[in-house]
């Protein structure tokens, strides 16, 4: 029997591994947007910040639980995508071991293998074993709870008291990843603590107490430091996310109890189609007593848990998916309540819901043949043909021994089918991205934009927000630009903006005109390369001193679109029609030399010299005066934008102003005096 039990671990863990490899065949995928993205980035930057306790700058709505497994796999292994998602893969590999070992506490190795597999197989918690987040951690935290209450027992006191300080551990643990959601479980669970009678003991209580206690201590530590840095606010940011979660709002609300029963019923698919074909073989447990049924522990765990904590969910505001996932386990272990035994050769669901599975990987691998040779979909998705092709095999062959051969095949073999080709089918389907998209282009993306953000600033057009936070992940310095007041920020390497089309680019035209207007002068330094929004920004600029390696580049018309920040206006200003039109129209790059001749740039000079002609162009200009550095702006920007009467009638109100000014008079009197001049502004 021990040999048996280590057998199904390996197996389990076996699967769980293969599963997760999938996910990295080719390193073209990328995170899953929206919420993988965003815990992953979250992580990144509290790794960055060096601050583990309250990394962020405004008060934040989640505990930094969620991020720091993440976070400590990142600093172990470095930050990326597989370190991202390792710690929800170990997780679930821990979480379904110890689902095994709860199983085997009722029923045989074999019937709790068999809903082990059944877990696995579970969309919903295959999904979230390998996607980067705190919900298989969550998961895992509330398996662990169950463990250790339902193995409390009489022979060991010492040992009882250790599984209580773990079940009260686990419980703040709970909380810290995953804030108030985590007592949803914990209400969940108050039959099943009732119906153990070592609950009524007054040593339960005080040692499950202790263990609160001592898994609060990081918990505290977190609310303490947000506290510090961000007063009341920060810990009221917890409450209010929360109160908005399960707040109703007229009719509206109760949209969610539909929502979260529709789902479980399909992303728990088969299980439930399973339970229902065998409810009658079903070892529920009802005695004549209802009152003693409900005391039954294994009917607390799989049949009033997920009552209670779906009737919970059902009565709260918010709809997502994802909070379902710890429900998945105590759905699956009804698929251990299943009698076995039974070997009739009549007909029977599972060996004809077999066929039909075999048909539809069958369907499915069509598919994938059909759109590859038309060229639909990428080479990452070809494994997954000879994948579905076995399994399809697999489930015709079984279909065919138990239906048209009339063989005894066992029960349990026919959910071992069910099951194993579900979940293999799974690991192809969504390691080749052919299911839960993995936004492979912004990986490939990030790469580019990466290499060019060494040398010089890139400007994004066209970013949604969840793109955007893909994005970051992945950038080496990335910074988002939201408006002018952000220019003393731009040393920066790297300018993104998530562009929501007429919005976001008045507000960069705004923003480039705030430069134009500045009544002092601006000097851009332009080293590599300066694609779109790095030129148009160069245009606003009145002193532009580049790099021979620099390279000035409007390439907007190659991708359908034109700049969007002004600079065909003042393209046309300073180069005329002819110029203008051709640097538009045909999107190629200008070197730093060619930029210089033509009037894009004052100097063009050698990388080496390049910060010391801007520090020098920079001191000369600090001696000038302020005001008539100013008018002279004005009159030079003016001149396109009025007739030549007005704008000379312009030049003369600005000079005659200057006349009046302290400026004037102590330039005047330097002069006479054969001395350098000290202007104050004024």
């Amino acid at each position: 029997m021990k040999h048996q039990t280590r057998c199904h671990v390996l197996i389990i863990c076996i699967l769980l591994l293969i599963s997760f490899v999938t996910l990295f065949s080719f390193d073209t995928q990328s995170l899953v947007a929206h919420d993988e993205g965003l815990y992953a980035r979250r992580a990144k930057f509290l790794l960055e910040s060096g601050d583990w306790l309250s990394p962020f700058f405004t008060p934040h709505h989640k505990t930094v639980g969620s991020y720091w497994p993440i976070a400590s796999s990142f600093k172990l292994f470095g930050v990326s995508d597989w370190a991202a998602r390792l710690p929800s893969i170990l997780s679930a590999i821990i979480a379904t071991n110890l689902f095994y070992f709860i199983s085997r506490r009722y029923f045989n190795s074999l019937r709790s293998f068999v809903a082990s597999l059944a877990l696995l197989a579970t969309p919903l918690y295959f999904q979230a074993s390998r996607t980067s987040g705190p919900d298989m951690l969550f998961v895992l935290i509330i398996i662990a709870q169950v463990y250790f209450l339902v193995s409390i027992n009489g022979l060991s006191r010492s040992l009882n008291h250790a599984k209580m300080i773990g079940l009260g551990v686990c419980i703040s643990l709970a909380f810290f990843v995953r804030s108030f959601v985590a007592l949803i479980p914990v209400i969940a669970l108050l039959p099943l603590i009732l119906s153990r009678h070592y609950s009524k003991s007054l040593s339960f209580w005080v040692w499950t107490f202790l263990g609160v206690l001592l898994g609060s201590i990081p918990l505290l530590l977190n609310l303490y430091a947000v506290f510090v840095d961000h007063g009341s606010a920060g810990l009221l940011s917890l409450f209010s996310f929360a109160s908005k979660k399960v707040a109703l709002t007229g009719f509206e609300g109760f949209l969610s109890i539909p929502f979260y029963i529709s789902r479980a019923l399909c992303l728990t698919f088969p299980i439930f189609f399973i339970i229902i074909s065998r409810a009658k073989s079903l070892k529920i447990g009802l005695s004549t007593s209802v009152l003693a049924s409900l005391k039954s522990e294994i009917n607390s765990l799989a049949v009033l848990f997920p009552l209670i904590y779906l009737s919970i969910l059902s009565f709260m505001g918010t709809r997502h998916y994802h909070y379902l996932i710890p429900l998945v386990p105590f759905f699956a272990l009804n698929i251990a309540r299943i009698d076995f035994s039974s070997r009739s050769r009549q007909f029977n669901f599972e060996a004809y819901f077999i066929g039909f599975l075999g048909l539809l990987y069958l369907l499915g691998a069509c598919l994938i043949y059909v759109l590859r040779s038309g060229g639909v979909i990428e080479v990452s998705a070809y494994f997954a043909l000879p994948v579905l092709l076995f399994c399809s095999v697999f489930c015709f062959c079984t279909f065919i021994l138990k239906v048209f051969l009339q063989k005894k095949v066992a029960p349990f073999a026919l959910f071992i089918v069910i099951f194993v080709s579900q979940f293999l089918s799974l690991s192809a389907l969504a390691g080749g991205g052919l299911i839960w998209s993995t936004n492979k282009e912004l990986k490939s993306l990030a790469s580019v934009i990466n290499a060019e953000c060494r040398s010089s600033g890139v400007y994004l057009y066209g970013l949604s927000s969840k793109e955007l936070t893909i994005l970051r992940f992945y950038l080496e310095k990335p910074y988002v630009l939201v408006g002018s007041e952000d220019f003393r920020s731009l040393s920066k390497k790297c300018l993104v903006i998530p562009s929501e089309a007429e919005e976001a680019n008045r507000r960069w035209l705004a923003f480039f005109n705030s430069i134009e207007a500045l009544p002092k002068p601006v000097i851009a330094q332009v080293h590599g390369l300066a694609p779109g929004g790095g030129t148009e920004l160069s245009l606003c600029c009145d002193f532009v001193v580049c790099s021979t390696e620099a390279k000035f580049w409007l390439a907007e018309i190659n991708i359908g679109v034109i700049p969007g920040a002004g600079a065909g206006v003042r393209l046309t200003r300073f180069l005329g029609r002819l110029r203008a039109k051709e640097i538009l129209m045909l999107g190629e790059p200008l070197t730093g030399e060619e930029a210089a001749q033509i009037g894009l740039a004052n100097y063009c000079v050698p990388a080496e010299s390049l910060e010391n002609t801007v520090a020098k162009l920079a001191s000369q200009l600090t001696l000038k005066p302020p005001l008539a550095l100013a008018a002279a702006k004005r009159v030079v920007n003016s001149a396109s934008e009025h007739v030549m009467p007005l704008a000379l009638e312009k030049q003369l109100e600005e000079f005659l102003q200057l006349f009046s000014s302290e400026d004037q008079k102590e330039g005047m009197k330097a002069f006479l005096e054969k001395r350098e001049a000290k202007f104050l502004g004024r």
